[in-house]
């Protein structure tokens, strides 16, 4: 997948990873999906390696909308 990375600055729009559910703090590595939705790094990184072929956003996984 086409991911992009960014570091997380308080003010930015992101608050939560909802594959963790801990806010985003000051330095953060996070992952961008195509789909927009941001995740961290490590959290979105296992999620898509217990993923099977199609990989799911996490939010979008029960639509079936892939990347």
């Amino acid at each position: 997948p086409d991911l992009h990375l960014s570091t997380f600055k308080m003010g930015d729009k992101y608050v939560t990873c909802v594959i963790c559910m801990a806010e985003y703090e000051e330095g953060d590595q996070l992952k961008i999906l195509p789909c927009s939705h941001v995740y961290h790094g490590t959290c979105i990184d296992s999620w898509l390696l217990i993923q099977p072929q199609c990989k799911t956003c996490p939010i979008f996984s029960d639509t079936g909308v892939t990347f």
